[in-house]
């Protein structure tokens, strides 16, 4: 919850590449079993996806919006 909390202080403060380094760090330490943490982790890929479309890398963004998605549901 940390990492995914200083990457939303770094988005406030337009620091996109450091926020993308939280956001994925927040990944890397949540579970994989979908049951225990989905919410956060399909928060996380849709920040992720907001940051890439900011920094027009749209392809890429997709596929975290993709991702966002099938955590959320």
């Amino acid at each position: 919850d940390i990492p995914q909390r200083l990457g939303f202080a770094c988005v406030q403060s337009g620091k996109d590449e450091e926020a993308a380094s939280f956001f994925k760090r927040a990944l890397d330490l949540e579970p994989e079993n979908p049951t225990e943490a989905p919410v956060r982790r399909a928060q996380v890929y849709n920040q992720l996806g907001l940051l890439l479309t900011r920094q027009k890398q749209f392809s890429e963004a997709i596929a975290r919006f993709s991702d966002a998605i099938a955590w959320a549901v």
